[in-house]
């Protein structure tokens, strides 16, 4: 997993030309050898570089095969980074509905398995989600929850999420006033990690 594992840290600190070329050589080795789990895992990190170069039409085809990879496999993890990243592809598109659908799914699947980091990034991402669709303060407190989790887990947000995170809460901080945002940016950041996705989760419910 060694060009997979090093083509994933170049894409996560942001340098999507160095990491592709690795990325690409990693599927064709793992291919070689027949090694299913790690073609899926490769596939997803594809399908991600492919989502922030804008090919969403390649970025589709590449998680949906490592989807249907880890069901075929019975791999919970692998099931579960496919269906975030096909929502993080459905927030590129402004389709809140599927970005949604596939975010909860991701953060059940994620929460059987106990992955705190990956948790929060979901939660990042559906708060994305509930800015877009103009759900400003459960927004609010979603991403002062993920910020808080973030910080008393030690556990940074990468380069490239980082962006769209930042987009996010400056939008939503500029369409409310400065109390209604700071209220609910701090009523956010004192939810556990338990208590902000349940939030997350009933909030989706409404939309």
């Amino acid at each position: 997993m060694g060009l997979n594992n090093l083509g994933l840290t170049i894409l996560e600190q942001g340098d999507t030309a160095h990491s592709s070329p690795l990325l690409d050589e990693a599927v064709t080795l793992f291919r070689s050898l027949r090694d299913s789990l790690s073609v899926a895992g490769v596939n997803i990190n594809r399908g991600l570089l492919a989502l922030y170069h804008g090919d969403y039409a390649q970025a589709t085809i590449l998680l949906r095969e490592s989807l249907d990879g880890g069901y075929q496999l019975g791999n919970t993890f692998i099931v579960a980074l496919a269906r975030q990243s096909l929502g993080e592809l459905a927030l590129r598109q402004e389709a809140y509905g599927d970005a949604l659908e596939e975010l909860r799914q991701a953060m059940t699947l994620f929460g059987e398995l106990g992955e705190t980091k990956e948790r929060v990034t979901t939660l990042e991402l559906i708060a994305h989600a509930l800015q877009g669709m103009g759900r400003l303060q459960p927004a609010a407190r979603v991403y002062g929850a993920a910020e808080a989790v973030r910080e008393t887990f030690d556990a940074p947000i990468d380069p490239m999420r980082r962006v769209t995170r930042d987009q996010g809460i400056a939008a939503v901080q500029v369409s409310l006033d400065a109390m209604t945002y700071d209220s609910a940016w701090t009523a956010g950041r004192e939810l556990s990690l338990e208590q902000a996705i349940a939030e997350a989760l009933a909030a989706t419910a409404l939309s």
